[in-house]
């Protein structure tokens, strides 16, 4: 989940308002998986949580999102975009915001789980430093501490880095060679899904890098194909709407669909892979190009790295008695207050915290 939304080759530098309301919609869908699973609470026809689709597969769609955005960058490796000001333009764009959510989260789980705490501080503090550089999920799988969901921002980096180096490979190629474009994502992604079919659990392969893997680079092949395929709008938009729909119908027949080893290649290349190309026919490109869906999409990835702190704000608040009643009575009402926080603190961050730093690196040349 990034905030870059060029379209390919064309259309550079503007956004895909389509693009933009999926990663808005599919953020408030986590932070309420994530509210619920922290609460345990049941809400009746729908839930978010331990429900007929697990709704943390959602993070699949934000890697795959930031794969397909990679691919106007493949013919700029090395010449044009150094492996430096590639890796370095996104860390110092995603790092701080892991950083401050997780020191924030973790002297906030120091009034929660204490004990815990207590039991080796040593470990958990030298924890919440690989969490807040964003490295932690790229060595071990194991629930963190504190903000545990920035695992996802430890594998993002690593594909980040594999891309690179993969078609940096690729372009020293002869031209002729350059098939393999095509060839290069579906190895990785077969690597990924053997890392969750295996259920390994090592440094560098682990069921987050698996699941990257597979995401990730599912964006870049479904990019890739969409590009040599061209199809009109009057196609594209049915067919792809109704793969979407039998796919999502789908889930509640076969909720494993969702959940076991073929979870990841179901939900990037059937369910998935129908929003991308939805998202790249003009009429829809242009139906959900708004300001205000465009500033939601951009600070969605703030939502994401604060939302775990203002959860243990609110766990705290239910040690008190009115508070835990007024929560489990008005489930729906506290989900919807607790998305509202996360999004205000989250405006502000984007506005008074990232455009700042955005600037200073930017005289940087970064």
């Amino acid at each position: 989940m990034t905030n870059s939304n060029s379209i390919g080759n064309s259309n550079k530098g503007t956004r895909n308002g389509f693009l933009d309301l999926i990663k808005f919609v599919a953020t408030v869908l986590i932070l309420f998986h994530h509210f619920q699973q922290g609460f345990n609470f049941r809400l009746g026809l729908i839930n978010f949580w331990g429900g007929s689709f697990y709704f943390g597969r959602l993070v699949e769609l934000f890697f795959m999102i930031s794969g397909f955005l990679m691919i106007s960058n493949i013919p700029k490796i090395p010449k044009e975009l150094s492996f430096k000001k590639f890796m370095a333009k996104r860390y110092v764009r995603l790092i701080p915001m892991v950083a401050i959510g997780t020191i924030a989260d973790f002297f906030l789980k120091l009034f929660i789980v204490r004990a815990m705490f207590m039991e080796s501080p040593l470990k958990y503090v030298l924890e919440t430093v690989t969490v807040a550089m964003g490295v932690h999920g790229i060595f071990s799988n194991k629930v963190t501490f504190a903000n545990n969901p920035m695992w996802y921002v430890s594998s993002l980096v690593f594909c980040y880095l594999i891309f690179y180096l993969c078609f940096w490979a690729c372009n020293k190629l002869q031209k002729s060679l350059r098939s393999i474009y095509l060839l290069l994502p579906v190895v990785i992604i077969l690597v990924g899904e053997a890392i969750l079919t295996f259920a390994y659990s090592y440094p560098l392969a682990n069921e987050y890098i698996g699941r990257g893997y597979v995401s990730f680079f599912g964006g870049i092949l479904v990019g890739l194909i969409i590009k040599k395929i061209q199809a009109p709008d009057r196609v594209l938009i049915p067919f792809s709407v109704t793969v979407f729909i039998l796919a999502v119908i789908s889930l509640f027949f076969v909720p494993a669909l969702s959940y076991d080893s073929v979870a990841a290649i179901y939900t990037v290349f059937v369910l998935y892979s129908q929003i991308i190309v939805i998202s790249q026919t003009q009429a829809v490109s242009r139906l959900f190009n708004n300001s205000v869906i465009s500033i939601l999409a951009k600070i969605s990835f703030h939502a994401y790295c604060l939302h775990i702190p203002v959860k243990s704000v609110f766990e705290i608040l239910t040690k008190q008695d009115s508070f835990k009643v007024f929560l489990y009575a008005y489930p729906w009402l506290c989900m919807i207050i607790f998305v509202v926080t996360v999004y205000a603190i989250s405006y502000f961050s984007y506005r008074f915290i990232e455009k700042p730093l955005a600037g200073f690196f930017s005289k940087k040349g970064i």
